[in-house]
């Protein structure tokens, strides 16, 4: 039995690059991990600001393609990064700049990827 040391949250679990990923939160950030096919963690990286209003905690899936994981916070910060280093290559607070709107339980956003397009819906 695997004894992982995971935050909180409610994120499903996509899989690459022979690691699992998956989102939690330590109250402030929501946190991107990345774990081996035996659940030992690889990295951890904070990946945008945590929802903690009504129904905290995380709840977007990674979304993966090729070495890249894209994922998005409970404040709707989408962030891109590199699925072997957990580097993030770049992030953006998408829901402010774009005047969206939260439920009662914050954004939760599975980004979705057509060709080279991602796809993010900030409620309005």
């Amino acid at each position: 039995m695997v004894n992982l040391e995971l935050t909180k949250g409610y994120s499903s679990v996509s899989f690459g690059n022979g690691l699992i990923y998956t989102t939690g939160t330590d109250g402030q950030n929501d946190i991107l991990y990345a774990l081996d096919m035996k659940g030992t963690i690889k990295w951890q990286v904070a990946m945008g600001r945590a929802w903690n209003d009504s129904y905290p905690e995380s709840r977007a899936t990674p979304t993966v393609e090729g070495n890249i994981v894209y994922t998005c916070s409970g404040y709707g910060d989408i962030a891109c990064f590199d699925g072997t280093s957990g580097k993030m290559i770049w992030s953006y607070k998408a829901s402010e700049m774009n005047k969206g709107t939260y439920g009662n339980w914050g954004i939760a956003e599975s980004l979705i990827i057509d060709g080279d397009k991602l796809y993010f819906s900030p409620r309005f």
